[in-house]
């Protein structure tokens, strides 16, 4: 069984209406904090509209589903995001960030949920949270270290392509650069050092699931 996608020539593009507030200030000499509030509602979200199966002779005989791209979703988005920069000393810094969000997509009342499937599958889940610490020991290196929370993701989806739900995830980074000259820097980062892989989004639609792999990678940037 295969999947044929279709043109769609009355497929638009989304509208939203957004809404955002925040402060920023200083709190002290050495910290600051950063927040805001935001309230969004989408019309016309991407949506895929499914056709019955038929027998397709190209290649070896199959089942052929046509589905076209259209616009059968709406819904809204809420939700606050803190953020805090404190400078414990000279060249040592820690930086926290969380964010709450609360999101409802559907499909339109008038819209088949047998045949339509919402596109914009959840990507984002409800808590979100970092910490980074940056730390100079010397005037010419810097050595960086950040953990980042990604919250589950509730399934998403229907057969057959729907998407299990994904775990929590931590994360940690650590980075280490030097500059032997002000215009040269070599840097050495260790990605996702907790455990080998892992998921942290849906896959939309047909694409297979992507993670989060453990990686170590080294750069030279040459500035001029």
């Amino acid at each position: 069984q295969t999947l044929h996608v279709f043109p769609s020539p009355d497929f638009d593009s989304t509208t939203v209406l957004a809404a955002e507030a925040g402060y920023r200030g200083r709190l002290t000499r050495r910290a600051t904090l950063d927040v805001a509030l935001f309230r969004n509602r989408y019309r016309s979200l991407r949506s895929g509209e499914f056709g019955p199966p038929v027998l397709s002779n190209v290649g070896v005989p199959h089942l052929a589903v046509p589905m076209r791209f259209t616009n059968r979703g709406r819904g809204q988005t809420a939700g606050a995001e803190i953020a805090a920069r404190w400078e414990l000393q000279p060249g040592w810094r820690l930086t926290g960030a969380y964010s709450r969000l609360w999101l409802n997509l559907r499909l339109d009342p008038d819209a088949d949920p047998a045949a339509t499937l919402l596109a914009e599958v959840r990507q984002a889940p409800a808590h979100q949270f970092s910490l980074r610490a940056s730390w100079d020991p010397a005037v010419n290196v810097q050595l960086d270290a950040a953990l980042y929370f990604t919250g589950k993701l509730p399934p998403s989806g229907n057969a057959p392509f729907a998407s299990p739900e994904l775990p929590a995830a931590l994360r940690c980074d650590i980075r280490l650069a030097w500059e032997p000259r002000p215009e040269l820097e070599l840097s050495l980062t260790g990605q996702n050092l907790l455990d080998g892989r892992h998921p942290e989004f849906h896959p939309e639609l047909w694409f297979p699931q992507q993670e989060i792999r453990r990686g170590v990678y080294g750069q030279v940037r040459w500035r001029f």
